[in-house]
């Protein structure tokens, strides 16, 4: 089979680097030709384009990027896509390539434009709720004509998407109920294949910084934007100071400034003096999670998180560190629950902050070992890898009955 792997993310950042290319890696060895096609926010000449580009090459993965315009205005970005455009049809007349795998809703809707044409079958990574999920970062604003009416037209769309799609791949069990309900689609066209984890590199180890056995570690790792909740993990810290309970902070996120600020926004050194704010590379990230004594991850309720499949979940998990978090976020419930490996709270809510801290005061014990080895039956990359090419092979089986028929 050869294939053409559409993404708008960049295999250059950090997202490419553990949710893209560790999957591609693994495509090769079981299709003839992998083309990836991307959008890249580093020029051809940088040292970490060409030691991609070396690597990609050592694999026998193809790799055509377009440059990635950092504008909100729409014009650029109808730029790039018209670029896009003119790329990909040249490697469809090339490579003839018998599956397009696009990555996202925009990218798998501009695949379906050509399907037809160019007679590939289409397997959509569909990476969750895009419309709603715009609307829960503040991408749109549905008080607003504009924005509601883009809202209304993606539904549309996605719901035709996913009819005229060949395989689906999706995050969460929640979210494959929801669309088979809302679609003529059967339960055998999807494959559900959580956000996976490298559990060689994630992993239990001895903590480096000096705390006494009773100290709390409460850790938050990521954006700290609209869509995450930080502010609720502060009230959460605000109230174990009120209660006493021996405990301080640690923030792993790329947002310095805006972490920093609404710490200050406090206005309780008592609080903002106990939490460390860390930026750093991914290599060091698994020796902070194993610094925490729990992960708190929290999603502002909205539709969208039944898709929402957290990587920093399945990482603290990796690493035996039990996760607080609020329900309804993907199959985070079941999961947690199954695995004894955390604590879901009933609302964002003074009631939900009391359930967290009366969690934390009873110090309910874990097993790290026992969290790691379940947690890799979900999670692991290496059982992602196997359904992935699960759902290869029943396109291949697509292909090879519509050329005897």
């Amino acid at each position: 089979m050869k294939t053409i792997y559409l993404t708008y993310d960049g295999i250059l950042d950090p997202l490419g680097q553990s949710q893209i290319l560790p999957y591609l890696r693994h495509t090769r060895s079981y299709v003839s030709l992998l083309h990836i096609l991307s959008f890249e926010k580093y020029k051809k000449t940088d040292e970490i384009y060409l030691k991609q580009a070396n690597e990609l090459k050592d694999l026998k993965i193809n790799w055509t990027s377009s440059k990635f315009t950092p504008s909100r205005n729409i014009l650029f970005k109808f730029n790039d896509f018209i670029k896009f455009n003119f790329i990909f049809i040249y490697l469809c007349l090339k490579e003839r390539p018998d599956i397009v795998h696009a990555r996202g809703h925009p990218i798998a809707l501009f695949a379906l434009i050509y399907k037809r044409i160019f007679r590939f079958k289409l397997l959509f990574d569909y990476r969750g709720i895009w419309a709603d999920e715009r609307v829960a970062k503040g991408s749109w604003d549905l008080s607003k004509k504009n924005d509601l009416f883009f809202y209304n037209l993606f539904i549309r769309l996605e719901k035709v998407l996913i009819n005229q799609s060949d395989h689906i791949i999706i995050l969460t069990k929640a979210v494959k109920k929801k669309i088979i309900a809302e679609t003529q689609k059967d339960d055998s066209c999807f494959t559900v294949i959580p956000c996976a984890t490298d559990f060689s590199l994630f992993n239990i180890r001895k903590p480096r910084f000096k705390k006494d056995d009773q100290e709390l570690v409460l850790g938050f790792l990521g954006s700290v934007g609209p869509a995450y909740q930080f502010t609720f993990y502060l009230k959460i810290l605000s109230e174990c100071n009120k209660r006493r309970i021996n405990f301080r902070g640690l923030v792993l996120t790329n947002n310095l400034d805006e972490t920093e600020d609404q710490i200050r926004k406090l206005g309780d050194k008592n609080i903002s003096e106990r939490i460390k704010v860390v930026q750093t590379d991914r290599l060091n990230v698994p020796q902070y999670i194993n610094e925490m004594s729990f992960l708190l991850s929290f999603y502002t309720p909205f539709k969208s998180i039944i898709g929402t499949s957290p990587v920093k979940i399945s990482e603290a998990l990796a690493c035996g560190v039990p996760v607080i978090a609020n329900s309804g976020i993907g199959d985070i419930n079941e999961i947690l629950k199954e695995l004894n490996a955390g604590f879901i709270l009933s609302s964002y809510s003074s009631d939900g902050i009391a359930e967290a801290v009366n969690h934390l005061e009873k110090r309910h014990t874990y097993n790290s070992s026992l969290i790691r080895e379940s947690a890799r039956l979900i999670y692991d990359l290496k059982y992602a890898n196997k359904n992935y090419k699960k759902a290869y092979s029943l396109i291949e089986d697509l292909i090879n009955s519509s050329s005897e028929s």
